[in-house]
C-alpha cells in the first residue's frame, strides 16, 4: 500500500486510538459486581478477542512506524543548502536548533542591568555581558532556520510517497 508519512502517522494515532477504547471497554467489563441472591448481568466481553484485536493493531503499528523510519532514513531533502540530507538529520538538525531558540529567547529576557537588595541592604547588581542585538540576529536566523526545516519536512511528509505491507 502507497502511503505518505502524514498519512501512516493519522493511521497510527487511529489505531492507537482503537486500543485506547478496548483498553477503556476492557477495564469496564472484564468484570461483573452483583449483590449475593442477584443474577449477574452478563458482559460480552471477550479475553480473546480483546488482546488479538490489540495485538492486530500493535503488529500493523509496528509496520507502519518501521515504513516511516526507513522513509526517514532513506528519503534525501534539499534543506540548509545541502542536497543531501536525510529526514532523519534534518530531525536531529530541528531538535538542535529548537533548543538554541530556548536558549536564546531566555538569554533575549535578561535586561541590561538589574539592581537587588543584598544583605545587609547593600545593593547587588548583575549586568548582561554581551549585545542584545547580537542575540536578537541569532534568534530570528535560528527561527527562519527552523521554519525552512520545518516547511521542507511538511512537503516530504504530505508529498512523497513510500510502499507499506500493510492490509488496513
Amino acid at each position: 500500500m502507497q502511503l505518505t508519512s502524514a498519512m501512516a502517522n493519522k493511521i497510527i494515532k487511529k489505531l492507537h486510538d482503537e486500543n485506547a477504547a478496548l483498553l477503556q471497554s476492557e477495564a469496564k467489563d472484564k468484570t461483573t459486581t452483583y449483590a449475593a441472591g442477584e443474577t449477574p448481568i452478563e458482559s460480552n466481553y471477550s479475553f480473546v478477542a480483546t488482546h488479538k484485536k490489540l495485538w492486530e493493531n500493535n503488529h500493523k503499528i509496528c509496520l507502519l512506524r518501521h515504513a516511516i523510519s526507513k522513509f526517514n532514513l532513506e528519503t534525501k531533502l534539499n534543506v540548509l543548502g545541502c542536497t543531501d540530507m536525510t529526514i532523519d538529520q534534518a530531525l536531529v538538525k530541528m531538535r538542535m536548533f529548537t533548543e538554541d531558540k530556548l536558549r536564546l529567547d531566555r538569554l533575549r529576557q535578561i535586561k541590561p542591568l538589574e539592581r537587588r537588595s543584598g544583605m545587609g541592604g547593600v545593593s547587588e547588581f548583575t549586568k548582561r555581558n554581551y549585545d542584545a542585538a547580537e542575540v536578537e540576529k541569532a534568534y530570528a536566523a535560528c527561527v527562519d532556520t527552523l521554519s525552512e526545516i520545518q516547511l521542507k519536512l511538511d512537503e516530504a511528509n504530505l508529498t512523497i510517497p513510500f510502499e507499506v505491507a500493510i492490509d488496513l
